[in-house]
């Protein structure tokens, strides 16, 4: 397999409403009082693709990166591994239970 393609669909939403009410009491010596109500709301919505492709490293394409530049890989896979993120390189003698 020489390539894998990842299609995320990231979709947000929001609703808000509101209400403002004005209660207005009895005026001494007149009679009732007044009520006022007023309500709103409104929604939005927002939505993205992200496409991710990851290559075997035998089947790079020539326009890319990996292909023209595999020192700028293997410096990022390095950061990367140094953070914590993920170790894309892998030890095969720490990883191997047999042993």
């Amino acid at each position: 397999m020489c390539k894998i393609t990842m299609n995320f669909n990231v979709k947000a939403s929001e609703d808000q409403k509101g209400k403002l009410v004005l209660d207005l009491p009895i005026i001494i010596g007149a009679k009732g009082g007044a009520k006022v109500e007023h309500e709103s709301g409104s929604d939005a919505e927002r939505g993205n693709v992200v496409n991710i492709e990851m290559y075997n490293p035998g089947c790079l394409p020539n326009n890319t990166l990996g292909f023209n530049k595999p020192e700028k890989v293997l410096a990022a896979g390095e950061g990367m591994k140094l953070r914590g993120v993920v170790d894309i390189f892998g030890d095969p003698k720490k990883d191997d239970k047999t042993q």
